[in-house]
């Protein structure tokens, strides 16, 4: 079980935790890469929506295009192997 530090606050009668919020930083950073991860997200999908005014522009034909949008999430998959392994070869630090 994790320990609480406290202080005593001139005047009060009993000591208050030092962080009366203890979800705050957990929330605010779930937020944040919640927007991070939504703006690659949303970048990832922009090519097939794109893909036909792209291929008009610079006169690529399908199989161009299905390696531009497949050589992407290729390296997102094998980065994502690679990354999920790592942890377990390092081992777990402490966060605090």
């Amino acid at each position: 079980m994790p320990r609480i530090r406290t202080r005593v606050r001139p005047g009060a009668k009993s000591p208050s935790a030092i962080d009366s919020d203890p979800g705050h930083y957990e929330n605010r950073l779930l937020l944040i890469l919640f927007l991070a991860f939504g703006f690659v997200f949303f970048d990832r999908q922009a090519l097939p929506f794109l893909a036909p005014f792209i291929s008009r522009e610079i006169h690529l034909s399908n199989t161009e295009l299905g390696t531009l949008s497949g050589v992407p999430a290729l390296t997102w998959a094998l980065s994502g192997l690679v990354v999920g392994r790592l942890p377990d070869k390092l081992g777990r630090g402490n966060p605090c």
